[in-house]
């Protein structure tokens, strides 16, 4: 009788490891899903910060060129308040 309680323990034991294991995997799985898609997240921002900037540039040129203004620091400042946007936005993790 007692072998059979200790067979039962060790079976016992073996299904819940295989089941923690098994909980782990599906874990790490959704937390590598949600790192993925922060990184595209960055890459899409960063992406268009490069395209926001030259836009930006194309009207600062547009403008000295036809009208005489002199833009300056513009796209430093739309770019530090974006990165400031985003340090401050949670991310999810």
């Amino acid at each position: 009788m007692e072998k059979n309680v200790e067979l039962l323990a060790v079976m016992v034991a073996s299904i819940s490891i295989i089941f923690s294991n098994y909980t782990s995997m599906q874990i790490n799985k959704d937390l590598l899903r949600r790192l993925a898609l922060g990184q595209k997240r960055l890459e899409l921002t960063k992406n268009m910060t490069a395209v926001l900037s030259g836009r930006i540039a194309d009207v600062e040129k547009y403008l000295t060129t036809h009208y005489g203004y002199q833009i300056r620091n513009s796209t430093d400042k739309i770019t530090e308040q974006l990165e400031h946007d985003y340090e401050n936005e949670s991310t999810g993790f």
